[in-house]
């Protein structure tokens, strides 16, 4: 992670030396330096990893805190709880290769349902945040995406439950930061 980010400092360094050198060298041209170096540092230090698109499972759709698992009574279907943060991870990424079957806005909730090629479904449901924000999406029913791509972003976060058939088996826990693109579920083995 640390060496994705530190190659870009030289060129920063340079560029903060030549700044220093045309402005005179001033004590403000000094602070003016150190905040650059600053916020260069911290905008680079929180880059997420790059997202392994090639790994047989699905992926996290946000980046947040897990905050429970279990299985829902209702559908039957394993529900992953995520927290989103305030600051941090507004995109949103189709978490396999899917097919958006609905889209549904009632209430506080924007249910997402997704085919998936042996016709289970999974869903995705985003509950209105503090700021009474849904997420801002660029698909339509009927839609395809791959794993990883783009399919819009939550403003200020909030929380976010992801159901997913018994097919699956979780290696995520309760508690557990997941970045955008992360595996969450791997196909459970099937006894024959």
């Amino acid at each position: 992670m640390f060496r994705s980010y530190l190659s870009i400092y030289p060129l920063i360094f340079l560029i903060c030396i030549s700044f220093f050198s045309i402005a005179g060298g001033g004590i403000v041209t000094v602070i003016v330096l150190v905040l650059i170096l600053l916020y260069f540092f911290l905008m680079f230090i929180f880059i997420e990893k790059p997202i392994n698109i090639n790994s047989p499972s699905i992926h996290s759709p946000i980046s947040g805190r897990v905050k429970s698992i279990e299985r829902n009574q209702e559908n039957g279907k394993f529900e992953i709880v995520f927290r989103v943060s305030l600051f941090k991870g507004y995109g949103i990424i189709f978490p396999s290769d899917l097919e958006v079957f609905d889209i549904i806005l009632k209430d506080c909730n924007c249910r997402i349902v997704f085919k998936d090629y042996d016709f289970s479904f999974t869903e995705i449901c985003f509950k209105k945040n503090i700021f009474g924000f849904f997420p801002k999406l660029f698909i339509i029913p009927g839609d395809r995406g791959k794993r990883g791509i783009s399919m819009g972003y939550f403003p200020f976060g909030g929380t976010v439950l992801l159901y997913l058939s018994e097919k699956y088996e979780i290696i995520v826990n309760a508690g557990d930061y997941v970045s955008i693109g992360a595996p969450l579920v791997k196909l459970a083995r099937v006894e024959v």
